[in-house]
C-alpha cells in the first residue's frame, strides 16, 4: 500500500535519499521500509545485502523482497534445471552476487568443477543446441555476456508480458570470449541479427560508477535487469507486430563476478600476460601446469576465481575463464502465449503397483511443444505425439497421498 502511494506522489530521488538516510538507522529491518521506486532505494537495498546478508535468512530475504523489489526476488528466485548441479550452483551464485559475499558453498562447488569440470558432459555446445531450433520467421538477438545466472529473471519478466519462453543451456567455446563464441551467427542473415552489447560493457567499463575501485556494492546488478527489461519490451512489440514470429535470445559468453570480489593473483609464473581481467592467459611449454587451469586453442583457461598475474583487473565482472558462471550460456526461444491457454488433468486419481509405475495424463487445448511437471522439487519431462496429449512418467512417486502438482 506505501509502495501505491509513493508512486502516486512522484517521489524525487533527492527525497527518496533523504528518507533512505533515515531507514537506514533501522538496521537489518530496513529492508522492510523500502521500495524500488527509485532507483537509490534499490541501491541501499543492495547495500543492506551487503552488511546483513550473511546473518539474514535467505527464505525471509526472499518472502520481503517479493514486495519491495520483485525483481530481484524474480532474480533469486531457484530455478530447477535439467541437472542438479546447474541448479545449485546458480542458486548460490546469484544469491552471492545480490549480497556481495563469495559464500564457502559456492566455494566448495566451483573448486570441485575446477578440477572436474563436469559441463562437458552436463552441456552440449551452443552450435550443437543451436542446429535443432527453427530459425525460419526468427530474429536473434545476440546478447552479449547474457550468463545464465539471468535466466530466472528473464523467465518471468516474458510470463508477465505474456510471452512465452523455452529455455536451453548449453556450453559456450573456451576461452569464454566473444571473439571465439560468435559460430552461432553463420546461420542468420545480417537483417535478422539485433546485437545488444550494453550488458558487457557495463561489466568491462563499469559505467555509471559501478567500477569496483569506486564502490565494492554490486549496483550494476539493477542496471543489467534494467536492459534485460527494456530488451523483453522491444522483444514483445516486434512479436505482436509481425503474427507467427519468434525470436531468440543467445548469449555468447557470462561472466563472473567472483573473480572480482575475490581479488586473489595466483603466484604461478604462467610466463605470459594475462589477458581478459587473467581469467585466461596465452599458452606455451614455459606454462607452469595448474589442476584449476585447461588448455585450449593455445589459450590457458582458468576454471576458478584466481586471476593470472598482468593485465587490467576487471572494472566489474570477468570473463574468459571456465567457471559455470562464465561457460554456461542460455538459448531462449520466445514466442507470444495464447490467449487460451488451458491445460486439463485427465488422472486426477492416479493408481500404482509393484509393476505400474505412476503416470499423470494432461491435456493441453492449445498445442505444446513441451510439458514440465514438478511434484515433489522433482523434475519430470513430458511425452507427446500430437502435442496436446501429454503422459508424464513418475517413478519416484509410490505412496498414496495428496500431490500438489506444478
Amino acid at each position: 500500500q506505501r509502495k501505491e502511494l509513493l508512486l502516486s506522489i512522484d517521489l524525487s530521488e533527492s527525497e527518496a535519499a533523504d528518507y533512505c538516510a533515515i531507514a537506514m538507522s533501522k538496521g537489518k529491518d530496513a529492508l522492510h521500509y523500502l521500495t524500488d521506486n527509485t532507483t537509490v532505494e534499490k541501491e541501499h537495498i543492495l547495500k543492506l545485502l551487503d552488511q546483513y546478508g550473511l546473518e539474514l535468512d535467505r527464505n525471509q530475504v526472499l518472502q520481503t523482497l517479493a514486495f519491495v523489489y520483485p525483481d530481484l526476488h524474480a532474480y533469486l528466485q531457484p530455478r530447477r534445471f535439467e541437472h542438479e548441479l546447474l541448479s545449485a550452483y546458480f542458486q548460490t551464485y546469484t544469491y552471492a552476487k545480490a549480497i556481495n559475499k563469495v559464500l564457502p558453498d559456492l566455494i566448495d562447488m566451483m573448486e570441485d568443477q575446477a578440477i572436474k569440470r563436469d559441463y562437458n558432459t552436463l552441456l552440449k555446445p551452443r552450435s550443437e543446441v543451436m542446429s535443432g531450433i527453427p530459425k525460419d520467421n526468427t530474429t536473434l538477438y545476440f546478447v552479449d555476456a547474457m550468463g545464465a545466472e539471468f535466466v530466472s529473471y528473464i523467465v518471468e519478466k516474458c510470463y508477465q508480458k505474456r510471452m512465452r519462453p523455452k529455455v536451453h543451456l548449453a556450453r559456450c567455446n573456451l576461452p569464454s570470449i566473444t571473439s571465439a563464441n560468435k559460430e552461432f551467427l553463420d546461420d542468420f542473415d545480417d537483417n535478422a541479427i539485433k546485437t545488444v552489447r550494453d550488458i558487457d560493457e557495463i561489466k568491462h567499463q563499469g559505467k555509471e560508477n559501478y567500477d569496483y575501485s569506486i564502490t565494492k556494492l554490486p549496483l550494476h546488478l539493477i542496471k543489467e535487469m534494467d536492459i534485460i527489461d527494456k530488451l523483453l519490451d522491444k522483444v514483445n512489440q516486434r512479436l505482436r507486430s509481425m503474427p507467427g514470429h519468434r525470436a531468440l535470445l543467445v548469449a555468447d559468453h557470462g561472466a563472473t563476478r567472483m573473480a572480482v570480489i575475490m581479488e586473489n593473483t595466483i603466484s604461478i609464473d604462467v610466463n605470459s600476460k594475462g589477458t581478459n581481467s587473467g581469467r585466461v592467459c596465452e599458452y606455451n611449454e614455459d606454462v607452469s601446469k595448474i589442476p584449476q587451469a585447461t588448455e585450449v586453442d593455445g589459450y590457458y583457461v582458468l576454471a576458478n576465481y584466481d586471476r593470472f598475474r598482468g593485465g587490467r583487473k576487471a572494472a566489474v565482472e570477468a570473463h574468459g575463464g571456465a567457471t559455470l558462471e562464465e561457460v554456461t550460456v542460455p538459448i531462449i526461444e520466445l514466442i507470444l502465449e495464447p490467449e487460451d491457454l488451458e491445460i486439463f488433468v485427465k488422472t486426477p486419481v492416479i493408481q500404482v503397483s509393484n509393476r505400474k509405475k505412476a503416470e499423470i495424463a494432461l491435456f493441453s487445448k492449445t498445442p505444446l511443444e513441451q510439458v514440465t511437471v514438478i511434484v515433489q522439487d522433482k523434475t519430470y519431462h513430458g511425452e507427446s505425439e500430437d502435442q496436446h496429449n501429454f503422459m508424464i512418467s513418475m517413478p519416484d512417486v509410490r505412496r498414496s497421498g495428496d500431490y500438489v502438482l506444478d
